[in-house]
Formats: structure tokens, C-alpha cells, sequence
């Protein structure tokens, strides 16, 4: 199920009951939905493609190969529709598998999509030409500190990109 609200297309959960997943979660994504797409401007990323793509566009989460709810995922921007990665709900936790390797991104989804879009108006509100720096963290890094000290974590990744 998709709707429009200020300006930002939201992907919400419809009817179905996700077996495994809690009530707090449920709730959320019927109350609150997750954005449909997040792409930081002027950055390709390590693999020119999106922050992130809503999988629930339909309003029903599908499950991976390996059985995890697939939240969202990274994907091509232009050309190719193979997801490089997922963002998985595992127990209440989301974390993004990509291939062989997991990095535990948030302790919610509530708290990884608070996370997730604070740092896209973060990165989006930079002047034209400023080069993105940790600053631009700061707010997802105080929605979920946790997740931020988490060594090997998502966000470790994107505080040594913008730190080197």
C-alpha cells in the first residue's frame, strides 16, 4: 500500500500478520510506513545506487532465500533490478545482508527508519558542492547511539566513509 505524505512517497504494511515479527513493529509499519526510495544526491555510493528502496510497495513484506522478512533493499539506480543488498528484520533488529557479510544497522525498525531518513535530510540539506562529512550523522546518531557504537556496524561504515 503506497501513500503520499508531505511530499514523501510512504510505503505502509496492509492486512497480512508477518509471522514472527512483533506488534510494535507491525504497528509501525501500518501506522508510519517506510519511505519508498531514499537516494543521496550527488553521491553514487560504493555501488552507484540507492540508500534505500522500499520492498513493501504492495503492502506485504516477502521473505529472502534465507526465511527474514526483507524490509528494504540497495538497488541500481538505473538499468539492473538485482538488489544488492537487503535490509532484514531479524527478531526486532534491522540489518543489511549483502552476500556473505551482515552488518547490524538498527535496534527497530522504527529506530532504523528515524535513523535512515534523518541522515537523507542531513546529506540533503548540504549546500551545493559542501562535501558531505560525519556531521551529517549526527541526528541518526542520536536516534539510535547503540547502533552507532556497534564495531563493523552499518553506520560505522558510513562514519569511516565520511571521516577518511
Amino acid at each position: 500500500m503506497s501513500v503520499s505524505v508531505n511530499h514523501c512517497h510512504r510505503h505502509y504494511l496492509g492486512a497480512s500478520e508477518p509471522e514472527g515479527l512483533g506488534a510494535e513493529t507491525i504497528s509501525f509499519l501500518r501506522t508510519e510506513g517506510i519511505p519508498a526510495e531514499l537516494r543521496l544526491k550527488s553521491w553514487a555510493g560504493p555501488w552507484g545506487v540507492t540508500l534505500f528502496t522500499s520492498e513493501l510497495a504492495d503492502g506485504m513484506l516477502k521473505r529472502n532465500a534465507a526465511g527474514e522478512w526483507v524490509l528494504g533493499t540497495i538497488r541500481e539506480t538505473q538499468g539492473s533490478p538485482i538488489a544488492h543488498a537487503d535490509f532484514v528484520i531479524r527478531g526486532a533488529q534491522v540489518v543489511l545482508v549483502a552476500s556473505n557479510t551482515e552488518w547490524r544497522v538498527n535496534r527497530s525498525v522504527a529506530t532504523f527508519v528515524r535513523s535512515i531518513e534523518a541522515f537523507h535530510s542531513a546529506f540533503a540539506a548540504l549546500p551545493v558542492g559542501t562535501e558531505a562529512g560525519v556531521s551529517v550523522l549526527a541526528a541518526s546518531e542520536r536516534i539510535d547511539p547503540e547502533a552507532f557504537n556497534t564495531p563493523d556496524g552499518y553506520w560505522q561504515t558510513w562514519v569511516e566513509e565520511f571521516s577518511g
